[in-house]
């Protein structure tokens, strides 16, 4: 077998599962793409959803990585300053 070969699931760090034919979305940024200011202000909102949702703590979880995702990449999209 060699690097090259398909592996469904291997582990490193974490275990990685890539089954056949998925898709796979993968969001990254420059480092200073976006202030500091904007990141923390974007975990302080999220931590406010989550507290909406606690009676729920899964949908909490769910809505609270959906809001920072929608949130980090509207920031993404609308910054002006840093590297693109």
């Amino acid at each position: 077998m060699t690097n090259l070969d398909f592996k469904g699931m291997y582990h490193r760090n974490l275990p990685h599962i890539q089954p056949p034919g998925a898709t796979f979305f993968i969001t990254s940024r420059l480092d200073g793409s976006l202030p500091s200011h904007v990141m923390e202000r974007l975990a302080r909102e999220t931590a406010e959803m989550r507290v909406k949702y606690a009676e729920d703590p899964e949908l909490a979880q769910i809505e609270g990585e959906r809001y920072w995702f929608r949130q980090y990449e509207t920031a993404l999209h609308e910054s002006r300053t840093g590297p693109f």
